[in-house]
C-alpha cells in the first residue's frame, strides 16, 4: 500500500494507467463492434470519463493524496470556460475561426466531449511541473496571493493590448494606412499572443525565478505535440475529426502554431491551481 501510495503521487505515473487502461479499452471496443467505433460517441466518451477521471478520484479519495480529484475538475471546467471565450474573442477580431470542434460542440468553440481530456491537461501539466522539479530542485513552487496577483495579471493584459494597438495604429498612421479590422491580422495575433505572455514574464520576474520560464517553455511545446497526437489519435477511435485547425496547422490540422502561446496560459492556469489545491 504505501508502495501504491508513493507511486500515484506522481501524475505521470496516474497518466500512464489512463493510457494504458484506455489502450486495453479501446482494443475490446474495436473487437467488439469490429470498426473504427463511428456512431459510438456516447460509449467512448463514458470509458474515456471513468478512466480520465477514476484515476486522480482513487488517488484523493481512496489514497489520499492531495486535492488531486478537485484540481482535476477545476482545471478541466476553467479550461473549457477559456477555450470557448478564446475562440469566441478570435472570431469576433478576425471574422473567421482558428479551430473548430465537430461533436458535441457548444457553437464549434468547445466541446462537452473535450472535458475529460482537460482534466488529463491538468494532471500533464502536474506531471511536468513534478519532473521538472526533480531535474530543478530550485524551480519551487511559488506561493502567491491569488486575488491580488490575478487583478495584477489583468491590467498588466489590458495595458499590453492598448499598447500593442496604440502602436500599430501611430505606424499605420504615419504611413498614411488605415488599420484593417476585417480577417486575419498580425497586430491582431501579436495583441493576443503578448496579452497572454507579458502578464507571464511579469509572474517569472515578480517571483525571481528564471527556472520557472523552464517550466512554461516546457510544457507549452510538448503540450502543441501532445494535443496534435491526441488529435490523431481520436480521429482513428472516431472514424472522424474530433476537431480541426485552419491556419498555420501541424499534424493533419490537430493542432496549430498560432496556439503555441495558449499552452502558456494553462499553464499559468496550472500553476495558479497547484497553490489552492496541491500544496
Amino acid at each position: 500500500m504505501e508502495l501504491l501510495y508513493k507511486l500515484f503521487s506522481y501524475a505521470w505515473f496516474q497518466g500512464f494507467i489512463m493510457l494504458f487502461l484506455l489502450r486495453i479499452v479501446t482494443f475490446i471496443l474495436r473487437r467488439r463492434y469490429k470498426d473504427k467505433l463511428a456512431n459510438k460517441d456516447i460509449i467512448v466518451e463514458i470509458f474515456v470519463l471513468i478512466i480520465f477521471l477514476g484515476i486522480p478520484f482513487i488517488s484523493e479519495f481512496v489514497l489520499g493524496i492531495n486535492n488531486v480529484f478537485k484540481y482535476t475538475i477545476i482545471f478541466a471546467i476553467i479550461g473549457m470556460g477559456c477555450e470557448f471565450l478564446f475562440d469566441l474573442i478570435w472570431y469576433v477580431l478576425t471574422g473567421s475561426r482558428l479551430y473548430r470542434y465537430f461533436k458535441a460542440n457548444l457553437l464549434g468553440f468547445t466541446s462537452w466531449f473535450i472535458f475529460p481530456y482537460w482534466a488529463a491537461a491538468g494532471l500533464y501539466f502536474y506531471g511536468s511541473w513534478q519532473f521538472l522539479t526533480l531535474l530543478f530542485p530550485a524551480m519551487a513552487l511559488p506561493t502567491v496571493d491569488i486575488l491580488p496577483l490575478l487583478k495584477d495579471l489583468s491590467f498588466i493584459s489590458l495595458l499590453t493590448a492598448l499598447i500593442i494597438l496604440f502602436i500599430f495604429g501611430f505606424v499605420q498612421y504615419i504611413r498614411g494606412r488605415s488599420i484593417k479590422t476585417n480577417g486575419f491580422q498580425d497586430y491582431k495575433y501579436t495583441i493576443i499572443v503578448l496579452m497572454i505572455w507579458v502578464p507571464i514574464l511579469y509572474f517569472i520576474y515578480t517571483f525571481n525565478n528564471p527556472f520557472l520560464a523552464i517550466y512554461f517553455i516546457f510544457t507549452s511545446i510538448t503540450g502543441i505535440v501532445l494535443e496534435g497526437k491526441l488529435s490523431m489519435k481520436l480521429r482513428n477511435l472516431y472514424g472522424e475529426s474530433f476537431w480541426l485547425y485552419y491556419r498555420k496547422n501541424i499534424f493533419k490540422q490537430g493542432t496549430s502554431l498560432l496556439i503555441l502561446p495558449i499552452w502558456g496560459a494553462a499553464a499559468l492556469l496550472a500553476l495558479l491551481l497547484f497553490n489552492i489545491f496541491l500544496t
